[in-house]
C-alpha cells in the first residue's frame, strides 16, 4: 500500500517549481506518490509539472480551470491513495528526509497526525520560522493541543502527515476563495486527532519571496488579505463555540488573536488609507467584546493599549501608541507597586494604569539570555552566558537568586548544577527617545552567569538527552524555569564531544536553540579510516571487524558517518591524487572528506608579534616558488617571507613561514578577511597551487594577537589553515549604540560647521573598492588639481589606494564629518541613507554602467512598500549630476531613478584609459604586468553573477585550451558577488586568474577578445572596438526569472549568442568571420550606447563641475 500521498497546487509558480518538485521525487520514503494540480497556470508551470508527471511513475498531473489553493487542494486529495495525505506549496523545499522519518514516527506512536519543524528562507539567507518556534517550544514527542497550547500557533498545513481515515472520518475541507485557508483545518486537527507526534528536525522549508513575486499572504496592507483572515478566525471561533470544553484553550486562542492574528493587521494602520483603517477598526470593535478578559491581561501592554483605543473608535489615539512603539519603547520604565504587588510600565498616554499593567508579559517573556560559552573537558562541563530581565534592575549580588538543575528527556530533575552570577559587561546602559525627550539608565551589575557539572557526574548518567533548566528570580518576580540556550553564532558555544569513562558526551542545541546534553555509552568505536578509491572507504573498530562503505556521491562532498569516532586530531591519507581526510564531528561522529592535494600545516604559533607557521609538502613538491596568504571574501593576494628545508622523510620539504604582523610593509594589503595559504610551486605534472591544510587539535583554541588596531588570528579549526585579519574600529564606532548617538547627535552638529570648499568624497561600490569612475576622478583630480583635498569613504582603511588621499572608515564619526563638510561627493552607488545633504554640497552619481537590467522603479515590486519607494527617490533626489554614456542611458534613468536634473553627457571616466593607453608599449607594459604572453592572443571570459556568494564556471575551459592551441592564452575574470564562491584549484593550470585585477579598464586593453554574458561591461568594451561573444546558456533563465533587459540582446548584441563551449570554440576560431559578421550590428550598438565616449571625460567632469562653480 502507498504509504504517503504528497498534493502539490501549482499556480503560476514557473520560477521556482522545479526546486520544489526535485525535492518531492528525491524523497527517501520507498513508497509514496506525488500529485501535481495544475490551478490554472498561465505561465509555464503546467508544462513543467506535465514534464515531471512523464519522467516520474508516481508522479500524476491533473490540470484544471482556476479555482484557488483550497479548491486545488481538496481536488487533489480525491486521487491520494496512501495511509497519509500531506501537502506541499509549489514554490517550497521538502528535504529529502520528511516524509520517511515523519511517517517511521506516526506509525510509532500511532498518531493521527505527525507534524516536524520548519526553517524560512529567500534568496539570501534561511532562518527560523517564528511562528514555529513558538509553538514546538515546548514540544515533546507525543502531545495533544489540550495540554500543550502553544500548538495553536501551528497552523500551516504543509509541515504535517494527516493519517488517510482520519482525515476522511472528519471531512476535512480547505476552505476555498480565501487566503488562510490552513488555519481552520489545521486547528480542527491538532484537537481532534487523538495524539500528534513531533519530528524534532526541519522537515519543511518554506518560502519568503523578494519583491515583485511577494506572495498574496506577505501583502497585509490589502484589505482582502485582512477580511480572509478574518474570516479564518471566526470559523476557528465557531468550532470552539461548539465542540472546545476546555476554558483554558479557549483563553489560549483569544491570545493568539489578539497577539499575532489581528495584531498584525492593527499594527499596518499607519501606513495604509483611510478606508483600510476604518474598516479594521469597525471590524474589531465589533468583534472584541466575545475576547476573554484574562486573554486581554495576558496580552503585551503596548497592544492592549492599542485594543483599547479601537474599542473607543480613537483611530487618533491609536496612531500615536503605534508611533510610540516603532520610537519610544526602548526607554519605558517598569516600577513595581507594593500596593497591588504588580508591575506597571509609565506610557505616556494618561490612561487608567491597569491598561499599563506588565506582570504577566514579564513573567512570560521578560527574560533575556545569550549563551556565549562552553567548555566540555575530562574535568567538566562549564557553561557561560548572560541571563537578566531588560526592564528590572538588578543592582546587587542579592537582588537576584538562580538555581538550576539537569533535566531528562522526559522533564524529570536528575541533579541540582552550581551556579554563579558574575558583573558581564557595563553596569548601566543607557536609552533614549528625541522623539519623546525621554532617556532612561538601566542597572543590571550581576546579568553573567557561570555553570558547572562535574565530568564524574556527567560520566554516570545514564543514556539519553538531557537539558538545563534555571530558575530565575528578583524581589518581585518569579521568572519561572526556562531551559538555557540562545547560543552566540560562532564556535564558543559548540565543543567538540569527548569520552568520559565509557560514556560519549556531546553538546548540541535543539532547533529551539536550547542547549542539548547528549549521552551514549562507547561500545563498538571506529579507530581507523582506509581509503579504497574516491567513492569508497573501510571502516576499523575496536572490536577488530571492518565494514566497506561505497557512495554513489563522490567523498569530495563532506561526508558524516553515524559511528561513534572521538579523536578530534584531523588525520590524512593519500587516495588517488589526493588526501583523505577523517575527524571527529562536534557530535563525536566520523567525518571524512576528499581533498585536493595539498601541504598540511603542522605547527602555527606566535612569538611576541610574529607568527611561524610550518608546513610539510608530502613530497610531492619538485620546487616551491612562493607562498602567498589570499583572502577568501576579496581575493587580495600577498606574498609572505618563507624559508624551504628537507624534511625528516626523503623528498620532503619543510616550508617555514614567518609574519611580522608589527611590520607595516608586510601587513599592509591584509584588509578584514579570513586568509588561507597558498603554495605555489612544480610538481610532477607542471606549475599547481597547492592549499594548507590543518593537522591541529580541533579542540585547541586559536592563537591571537591584538597590533595597531588588528586582531590577528591563527585558525586551525577549519579544513584549511586560515589567518583571520579583523579590524578593531575607533571608540566612537565600536557599537551600534555609540554609532547612532554619532547619526543623531553628533553629526547634526557638525553639519552647522561651513563647508569646505575644496574637499571632494569620493565613495565607490559601498566602500569596498576604490575603482571605477570614482576611482578614475580621483587619479585626475589627484594628478591634475592637488589643491583640491580628497577623502575617500572606504569599509577598510586598508583597502589598496594610490596617492596620499585621506581615508575614512564608512560610517565612522570621522566618515560623517567629511560628509557634514565636503563641497563634492562622488559615488558610483548611493551613500548611507542617514547622510544629510546641506545647501551648498554637490553630488555626482556616475553609475558603474549603462543599466542592462531593469531597476528601481522599473522592476515592479522591488521597491515593496510606500516607505522603500520614498527612500529610494529621496536617495535619487539628492544627486546634482547623473553620468551616462549615452542618450539611450538617459532614456533609462529617467523612468529608473525618476531622475529630472542635469546629465554629464561625457561617458564614463574609467574609460578614459581605453583612449589614453591604447597603444603598444602600454599594453605591451600591462600583459609584462599581469603575466600575459605578449606573443599569444588573450581571450578574457567576464561573466556577471548568479548568485551571491556562489559561482559555477560553465565554460569548459580545458577543452578550449585543449582546441585552440598555443595561439590563444585563456584568462578568467570571476565577478566580485560570487568571488568566494570560487575556487581557484579548480581553474585548469592553462588559464590566467585575473579576478584580483583591480582595474577592469586595464584588462579590457590586453584582451583581445572578451567573452560575456548579461555583464553591463559590454558597453564599456565596446569602445575598443575589439570582438565581443557572448556565452548565455542560460539565457531564457535569466532573462525571464530574474528581471528584464533594458535592451533587446537578441536583436541588439554586437556579437553571437553562444549556447555551448563548442560553440564557443568555433566562434573563437572564426573570429575574423564572426567580426566581419557582425559589423553592422556593432557599429549600430556603439552609436546607439557608446555615444559620449570621448576619452576625455574627466576633463570635462571637472570643466562642467568644478571649473563652472
Amino acid at each position: 500500500m502507498t504509504k504517503v500521498s504528497v498534493i502539490v497546487p501549482i499556480y503560476n509558480v514557473g520560477e521556482y517549481l522545479e526546486a520544489c518538485l526535485d525535492s518531492l521525487v528525491q524523497q527517501t520514503i520507498d513508497d509514496y506518490e506525488i500529485i501535481l494540480v495544475d490551478d490554472g497556470s498561465t505561465d509555464d508551470s503546467g508544462v513543467i509539472a506535465q514534464r515531471y508527471a512523464d519522467e516520474y511513475p508516481f508522479v500524476s498531473c491533473h490540470h484544471i480551470e482556476n479555482g484557488g489553493l483550497g479548491h486545488a487542494r481538496n481536488y487533489g486529495v480525491r486521487f491520494a491513495h496512501g495511509e497519509y495525505i500531506c501537502f506541499a506549496d509549489s514554490d517550497d523545499v521538502i528535504p529529502s528526509y520528511a516524509y520517511e522519518e515523519m511517517y517511521e514516527l506516526g506509525e510509532k506512536n500511532h498518531s493521527d497526525m505527525v507534524i516536524g519543524d520548519v526553517k524560512r528562507f529567500n534568496s539570501r539567507r534561511s532562518y527560523s520560522s517564528s511562528l514555529h518556534r513558538r509553538a514546538f517550544r515546548n514540544a515533546t514527542e507525543v502531545m495533544h493541543i489540550t495540554k500543550n497550547p502553544d500548538l495553536l500557533y501551528d497552523t500551516t498545513s504543509w509541515n504535517k502527515l494527516f493519517r488517510k481515515d482520519f482525515y476522511d472520518r472528519n471531512a476535512f475541507q480547505w476552505t476555498e476563495g480565501a487566503l488562510y485557508e490552513d488555519l481552520p483545518v489545521s486547528t480542527r486537527a491538532h484537537y481532534l486527532a487523538n495524539n500528534v507526534s513531533y519530528l524534532n528536525k526541519i522537515v519543511y522549508k518554506w518560502r519568503a519571496r523578494d519583491g515583485a513575486s511577494a506572495s498574496i499572504t506577505q501583502r497585509r496592507d490589502e484589505i482582502e488579505n485582512f477580511l480572509d483572515r478574518f474570516k479564518a478566525v471566526t470559523m476557528i471561533d465557531e468550532f470552539f463555540d461548539k465542540y472546545v470544553t476546555e476554558p483554558e484553550l479557549h483563553e489560549a486562542k483569544d491570545e493568539k488573536w489578539l497577539s499575532l492574528d489581528l495584531r498584525m493587521y492593527v499594527n499596518c494602520l499607519g501606513s495604509v488609507d483611510e478606508d483600510y483603517q476604518r474598516t479594521v477598526i469597525d471590524m474589531l470593535a465589533d468583534y472584541l467584546p466575545r475576547v476573554s478578559d484574562q486573554a486581554f491581561a495576558n496580552i503585551r501592554a503596548i497592544d492592549r493599549l492599542k485594543y483599547h483605543y479601537i474599542r473607543r473608535h480613537d483611530l487618533e489615539s491609536l496612531l500615536k501608541v503605534l508611533k510610540f512603539e516603532k520610537r519610544g519603547m526602548k526607554t519605558l520604565r517598569v516600577k513595581y507597586d507594593r500596593s497591588d504587588g504588580q508591575y506597571y510600565g509609565n506610557y505616556p498616554f494618561g490612561e487608567d494604569k491597569s491598561l499599563y499593567r506588565m506582570t504577566s508579559e514579564l513573567e512570560r517573556s521578560g527574560l533575556y539570555q545569550k549563551l556565549r560559552y562552553v567548555r566540555l573537558d575530562e574535568e567538566s562541563l562549564m557553561v557561560t552566558g548572560r541571563m537578566y530581565s531588560r526592564l528590572l534592575d538588578v543592582k546587587h549580588r542579592g537582588d537576584v537568586d538562580v538555581e538550576a538543575f539537569l533535566v531528562d528527556a522526559n522533564g524529570e530533575q536528575v541533579m541540582p548544577i552550581t551556579v554563579e552570577m558574575e558583573r558581564n559587561g557595563k553596569k548601566h546602559t543607557y536609552n533614549l527617545s528625541r522623539d519623546y525627550r525621554r532617556i532612561v539608565r538601566r542597572t543590571n551589575a550581576f546579568r553573567g552567569y557561570r555553570m558547572f557539572i562535574e565530568a564524574d557526574a556527567l560520566a554516570d548518567l545514564e543514556d539519553g538527552e538531557y537539558c538545563i533548566e534555571c530558575r530565575y528570580q528578583t524581589a518581585h518576580m518569579d521568572f519561572g524555569f526556562q531551559k538555557v540556550g540562545k547560543p552566540e553564532a560562532g564556535d564558543g558555544p559548540r565543543p567538540y564531544a569527548i569520552r568520559l569513562g565509557d560514556k560519549a558526551v556531546s553538546v548540541g542545541y535543539d532547533l529551539n536553540y536550547n542547549l542539548r546534553i547528549t549521552v551514549t555509552t562507547c561500545e563498538n568505536e571506529v579507530t581507523d579510516v582506509e581509503p579504497v578509491n574516491e567513492h569508497t572507504v573501510r571502516l576499523l573498530f575496536s572490536d577488530g571487524s571492518a565494514e566497506v562503505r561505497e557512495f554513489e556521491e563522490s567523498l569530495e562532498s563532506w561526508t558524516s558517518f553515524p559511528e561513534r569516532y572521538l579523536n578530534t586530531t584531523p588525520r590524512f591519507k593519500r587516495c588517488g591524487d589526493g588526501l583523505l581526510y577523517y575527524v571527529a564531528n562536534r557530535e563525536g561522529r566520523l567525518g571524512v572528506k576528499l581533498l585536493r592535494e595539498g601541504v598540511l600545516t603542522r605547527s602555527s604559533a606566535f612569538v611576541g608579534n610574529v607568527a611561524t607557521i610550518v608546513l610539510d609538502d608530502l613530497g610531492e613538491l619538485r620546487s616551491i616558488d612562493g607562498v602567498n596568504l589570499v583572502g577568501r571574501r576579496f581575493g587580495v593576494n600577498v606574498p609572505v617571507p618563507f624559508t624551504v628545508e628537507d624534511g625528516e622523510a626523503a623528498g620532503v620539504h619543510t616550508i617555514t613561514v614567518t609574519i611580522d604582523f608589527g611590520d607595516e610593509q608586510q601587513t599592509a594589503l591584509l584588509r578584514d578577511d579570513t586568509y588561507e595559504l597558498h603554495v605555489k610551486g612544480h610538481n610532477a605534472q607542471g606549475s599547481c597551487v597547492y592549499v594548507a591544510y590543518n593537522t591541529g587539535d580541533k579542540r585547541d583554541f586559536f592563537d591571537k594577537r591584538w597590533v595597531s588596531g588588528y586582531r590577528y588570528m591563527l585558525a586551525t579549526r577549519a579544513t584549511r589553515f586560515h589567518v583571520i585579519v579583523k579590524r578593531s574600529a575607533d571608540k566612537l564606532d565600536r557599537t551600534k549604540r555609540s554609532r547612532r548617538l554619532v547619526v543623531k547627535y553628533l553629526y547634526p552638529l557638525m553639519r552647522l560647521l561651513p563647508i569646505k570648499k575644496n574637499w571632494i568624497v569620493f565613495e565607490s561600490s559601498w566602500g569596498a573598492k576604490t575603482d571605477c569612475n570614482p576611482g578614475a576622478m580621483y587619479e585626475y583630480m589627484a594628478k591634475n588639481h592637488p589643491e583640491y583635498t580628497c577623502i575617500w569613504s572606504l569599509n577598510d582603511p586598508r583597502i589598496a589606494l594610490d596617492g596620499n588621499a585621506r581615508r575614512v572608515v564608512k560610517r565612522s564619526a570621522a566618515y560623517y564629518y567629511a560628509l557634514a563638510r565636503t563641497k563634492y561627493l562622488i559615488n558610483n552607488v548611493n551613500f548611507v541613507d542617514s547622510y544629510e545633504k546641506r545647501n551648498g554640497q554637490i553630488e555626482i552619481q556616475t553609475m558603474h554602467g549603462t543599466p542592462l537590467k531593469t531597476l528601481g522603479l522599473d522592476v515592479p515590486g522591488e521597491l515593496s512598500t510606500p516607505e522603500a519607494v520614498d527612500r529610494f527617490l529621496r536617495r535619487c533626489g539628492r544627486w546634482d549630476y547623473l553620468v551616462v554614456q549615452s542618450s539611450r542611458a538617459e532614456e533609462i534613468t529617467k523612468s529608473c531613478y525618476a531622475y529630472q536634473k542635469d546629465y554629464l553627457r561625457t561617458g564614463y571616466p574609467r574609460n578614459d584609459i581605453l583612449f589614453q593607453m591604447r597603444n603598444d608599449e602600454d599594453i605591451a607594459d600591462l600583459k609584462r604586468k599581469y603575466g600575459v604572453d605578449p606573443h599569444r592572443k588573450l581571450v578574457l571570459y567576464a561573466p556577471t553573477w548568479r548568485r551571491r556568494g556562489r559561482f559555477d564556471l560553465e565554460l569548459d575551459f580545458a577543452k578550449i585550451a585543449d582546441q585552440l592551441g598555443p595561439e590563444y592564452q585563456l584568462g578568467l575574470r570571476v565577478h566580485q558577488f560570487a568571488a568566494s564562491g570560487f575556487n581557484e584549484e579548480d581553474l585548469d593550470s592553462r588559464v590566467i586568474n585575473l579576478s584580483n585585477v583591480k582595474s577592469m579598464e586595464e584588462l579590457f586593453l590586453i584582451s583581445d577578445m572578451v567573452i560575456t554574458d548579461y555583464s553591463s561591461l559590454m558597453f564599456d568594451y565596446a569602445v575598443l572596438n575589439r570582438p565581443l561573444l557572448f556565452y548565455v546558456y542560460d539565457l531564457e533563465e535569466y532573462r525571464d526569472h530574474l528581471r528584464g533587459f533594458n535592451i533587446d540582446l537578441e536583436s541588439e548584441a554586437p556579437g553571437p549568442l553562444l549556447f555551448t563551449t563548442d560553440e564557443v570554440i568555433d566562434a573563437i576560431r572564426r573570429s575574423d568571420e564572426v567580426e566581419q559578421q557582425y559589423r553592422g550590428a556593432y557599429q549600430t550598438f556603439r552609436e546607439r550606447y557608446c555615444t559620449y565616449e570621448t576619452g576625455h571625460a574627466c576633463e570635462q567632469i571637472y570643466k562642467q563641475v568644478f571649473e563652472k562653480r
